[in-house]
């Protein structure tokens, strides 16, 4: 009997902390959503105002809200060289930068510099076309030898996510 009550506390208490997590990660993209919606600065002006800092290419852009702060992380390449930026999604300036030299970002500045004929702003505008929403995320990849656009779109708190084919435009997935 006493095996029996400690088989269900243990299933109850694997069913509370599971469905707690679930809870606590759909409103944490509910929470992402909302901070979308309260962003006066596009991804595509937090892109821009990026590119006036470093000459680089964008290979990857995200919404980010911690504590009080919106913002924008951006990512830029230039060879083995990252920056990262953060744009303010209320003002629009810049808020804080992380350089680092890493030869990890290798593949997909060699995949840039051949020059892939969809670019990360015709990416994005691709995947607001069709979902109707707006850009949460994006990020360039290689993934097996094809580059590819990874992106994350929200349109009354509904996310929806994509690859797009970063030489045709065509949606992968």
């Amino acid at each position: 009997m006493k095996s029996l009550r400690k088989t269900m506390l243990a299933a109850t208490l694997i069913s509370a902390i599971t469905l707690g997590g679930l809870g606590a990660a759909y409103a944490a993209n509910l929470n992402k959503s909302a901070a979308l919606e309260q962003a006066t600065v596009s991804a595509q002006q937090a892109i821009e105002q990026a590119k006036t800092k470093f000459d680089g290419k964008v290979v990857e852009m995200e919404l980010k809200h911690k504590k009080d702060a919106l913002f924008y992380e951006v990512t830029l390449l230039q060879g083995t060289q990252k920056q990262e930026m953060k744009i303010d999604a209320k003002s629009g300036e810049v808020i804080g930068t992380k350089s680092k030299q890493e030869t990890k970002h290798q593949e997909k500045w060699q995949a840039l510099q051949q020059e892939v004929k969809i670019s990360l702003e015709q990416a994005m505008d691709i995947a607001q076309q069709q979902t109707g929403g707006k850009v949460k995320e994006i990020e360039f990849k290689v993934k097996k030898g094809t580059p590819q656009y990874k992106v994350e779109t929200s349109l009354n708190g509904k996310t929806s996510k994509m690859r797009i084919n970063a030489n045709t435009g065509e949606i992968l997935q």
